[in-house]
């Protein structure tokens, strides 16, 4: 129970990190600002499949060993965060300063209050993806 809780918090946390904005930075849809915004995007839409696939392989495998501590499946644990409602902000989002070194990258995104955060990427199989852990 306690781990279903962690692992549902570490997911709101990063959505939210990741979350509602206005306005985007677009450097091509697979660019580290391309794949955020997607992400943003699959949570909004709540559309676990994509969203998953553009967790990093860590990340995923946090989420599924959490989720199996938990008596839950990955996509039941990352479904039942992204039916929180954590996205009700329509409208474009914000990102900018992205920045890449080597197979890491960091974006920063404009969250419904204005505030910039700052948001990691991995580079896996020459695909960016979003790092949570």
């Amino acid at each position: 129970m306690n781990t279903r809780r962690t692992i549902i918090a570490t997911l709101t946390l990063a959505l939210v990190a990741l979350a509602v904005a206005c306005g985007a930075t677009d450097s091509g849809p697979n660019s580290p600002s391309g794949v955020s915004k997607r992400f943003i995007e699959a949570a909004r839409s709540k559309d676990v499949n994509t969203f998953k696939s553009l967790l990093s392989k860590a990340s995923l495998a946090s989420i599924e060993k959490d989720a199996k501590e938990a008596g839950m499946t990955a996509d039941a644990m990352i479904k039942r965060v992204l039916e929180q409602d954590l996205f009700k902000t329509s409208g474009e989002i914000e990102i900018r300063n992205e920045k890449i070194a080597g197979d890491k990258a960091t974006v920063e995104i404009k969250d419904d209050k204005g505030k910039w955060s700052e948001n990691e990427l991995v580079k896996e199989d020459g695909n960016w993806r979003v790092s949570i852990v």
